[in-house]
């Protein structure tokens, strides 16, 4: 499992264009998600662990309604990336 930094996902997804759909596979904790809100593009995640994809739900809301920042509200199990 590899974490990704949200703040390294934000700036990459200023790549994509603007309006632009990003897939992440793998969403684990979101932070591809996050990135893709906080510029203003479309994101689909796909997350086969339920505890992930409720992590991933729940910072995704909080992003979308301007509550949380690109590096906190993460919830992740010890030891796990996400």
């Amino acid at each position: 499992m590899t974490g990704k930094p949200t703040a390294v996902m934000h700036f990459l997804a200023r790549f994509v264009t603007p309006g632009g759909l990003i897939l992440d596979p793998c969403a684990g904790s979101g932070s591809t998600g996050v990135g893709a809100l906080l510029e203003g593009r479309r994101f689909v995640g796909i997350e086969q662990d339920e505890h992930y994809a409720q992590v991933a739900v729940k910072r995704l809301r909080e992003t979308a309604e301007g509550r949380q920042e690109m590096g906190g509200g993460q919830n992740v199990r010890e030891g796990a990336g996400g």
